[in-house]
């Protein structure tokens, strides 16, 4: 299945953030991109994640992997969420909570 025309141009997470900023409107966009008191918290965790460096193993023993998850009694082909966050109901300017965004991306791209 094809991922849905929207993220095809979204390789790692920092795409997400230019995705964003095309789909909401600029106040919205800039209240989830930004942080509190000079963003240090927001500084110090993406140093956090920085300091982990990923090795891939290319094609190293995946004859039985599988990301399928199985959540409320139903089973995804690899699923993922968001962590909630403060005032996420105006990322759903549209209709809907920003919880229910991630699900409807995911079912389109065949998880959730």
């Amino acid at each position: 299945m094809s991922s849905p025309r929207r993220l095809r141009r979204v390789y790692c997470l920092d795409d997400f953030e230019e995705e964003a900023r095309r789909h909401l409107p600029h106040s919205v966009f800039t209240f989830v991109r930004s942080g509190v008191e000079g963003e240090i918290t927001l500084r110090d965790n993406r140093d956090a994640f920085n300091a982990y460096h990923v090795v891939p193993r290319v094609l190293v023993g995946v004859t039985d992997r599988s990301q399928a998850t199985p959540l409320y009694g139903e089973t995804y082909a690899s699923p993922f969420g968001v962590a909630p966050m403060g005032l996420e109901a105006i990322t759903g300017y549209r209709g809907g909570g920003a919880d229910t965004v991630p699900w409807h991306i995911g079912a389109a791209a065949g998880s959730a």
